[in-house]
């Protein structure tokens, strides 16, 4: 079986600072995959070597087979990679569903922000279709700048949606929502990990334990176990190096 990602020897320094130390890792389909570790741990720059917004100090990164080591990063959407941040980014002053159009467009290697709904079928159903499956069709019309913290983090899912990716990486999806978001947003990352393969970077270990069929876990830019929620549960490596034995028992 290949892997959806293949990280072979991946290293990123900055001068003296080695934020991934020959990182090994690889991801299987059809498993909603997580990443956790401290902060500087190097899980956001691993994000990024994948993503090509920063370019691999040594080592190579396959997606699906495919070597995408030093690509751009619209070379790389474009073959079905697609991600959101954990600094939330997106078109505040345009509405929801212009944010979406935008993305669903330059998927196909267009880009008309102002052209109307009515005037190209195929993006409206498909804008339609991602507004539905996020929860966000009745702000449609809303100014994204307007919206609360956990709404603009469901419209960053909702914009990587738009760009038909066959793997997602998101970004802590659910820093700062309240119980009832979070709640919410698991479940529709739930079922979108149906159809989609999805690796999440998490600080909230019940939301890890309850969301991911595999945990990888990283310290100083290194991958110090990889398997499913109870092994890593178990690990005493990750008990001494990041959870704590009480943070464990009850995730």
């Amino acid at each position: 079986m290949t892997s959806i990602l293949d990280i072979r020897g991946v290293s990123k320094h900055f001068g003296g600072l080695r934020a991934l130390d020959n990182v090994h890792l690889a991801l299987e389909p059809d498993k909603l995959h997580a990443i956790i570790g401290p902060n500087g741990a190097g899980k956001t720059t691993l994000f990024n070597c994948i993503t090509g917004t920063l370019p691999a100090t040594s080592g190579s990164i396959l997606f699906r087979g495919r070597d995408i080591s030093g690509l751009a990063p619209h070379t790389i959407s474009q073959m079905g990679l697609a991600r959101t941040l954990q600094i939330k980014s997106v078109f505040d002053a345009l509405s929801v569903e212009d944010n979406i159009w935008i993305a669903a467009e330059s998927r196909r290697g267009v880009f008309r922000p102002f052209a109307r709904v009515r005037d190209d079928k195929e993006t409206a159903d498909k804008v339609a279709a991602v507004l539905e499956e996020t929860g966000l069709s009745a702000m449609r019309g809303e100014t994204a700048g307007t919206l609360s913290y956990g709404d603009v983090a469901l419209l960053e899912i909702a914009i990587a949606l738009a760009t038909e990716p066959s793997l997602l990486l998101l970004d802590e999806p659910i820093c700062g929502m309240g119980p009832a978001e979070t709640k919410d947003t698991i479940a529709r990352i739930r079922r979108l990990s149906q159809r989609v393969d999805i690796v999440i970077i998490e600080h909230d270990m019940p939301t890890v334990f309850d969301l991911a069929d595999e945990i990888t876990v990283m310290v100083q830019g290194g991958v110090i176990a990889k398997g499913p929620p109870e092994a890593i549960a178990e690990n005493a490596d990750v008990r001494e190096a990041y959870l704590g034995d009480e943070e464990v028992a009850h995730a």
